[in-house]
């Protein structure tokens, strides 16, 4: 009876051991997903960031071959650059200029939800981690517990058995 209560309880235990390790592993695999997720995403807002520069670039020699190309049609026309035709250039020239500013901003707006989602990625990996590391000790309490309780009620230390008060 007693070889059959250390064996129980040592089974319990390794069990338990092995339960816990699982789940530790698994934090651990959680912290590391979260490190990897959170490295791509800010490589992504670094991509974002040199995509947009070179688009921002690009749009501003097009924008001055666009200017030019206006400078040339009122110079053939014999306008002079003054009144209606500066007007017109100023106000292309500005509309041209605000769509290199909106590059400018949509890829700041992107990378800094990149970068907020990677930092989030973080906070869940560390949140979940601490669940399971969590979970690993309570299983970890139990099955000592559950192993205690085992080997104690077989060696008598434990009654599973009630009373019935007497009333007289």
């Amino acid at each position: 009876m007693s070889f059959m209560a250390i064996a129980a309880a040592v089974s319990t235990v390794v069990g338990t051991a092995v339960s816990v390790r699982g789940q530790m592993n698994a934090a651990k695999a959680a912290e590391n997903t979260a490190k990897y997720n959170a490295k791509i995403q800010n490589q992504n807002a670094a991509q974002a960031t040199t995509v947009a520069a070179e688009n921002a670039r690009r749009k501003t020699r097009e924008n001055a071959r666009i200017i030019g190309a206006q400078r040339a049609a009122i110079g053939a026309s014999g306008l002079a650059m003054s009144g209606t035709p500066l007007a017109v250039l100023g106000e292309t020239s500005m509309m041209l200029q605000r769509d290199i500013l909106d590059i400018s901003y949509d890829a700041a707006n992107q990378s800094r939800n990149l970068q907020a989602a990677a930092k989030m990625s973080i906070y869940e990996g560390k949140t979940q981690a601490s669940a399971l590391r969590t979970s690993a000790l309570a299983t970890g309490f139990e099955g000592v517990a559950k192993a205690a309780s085992g080997y104690g009620e077989a060696k008598g230390y434990l009654s599973t058995r009630t009373t019935t008060p007497t009333i007289r």
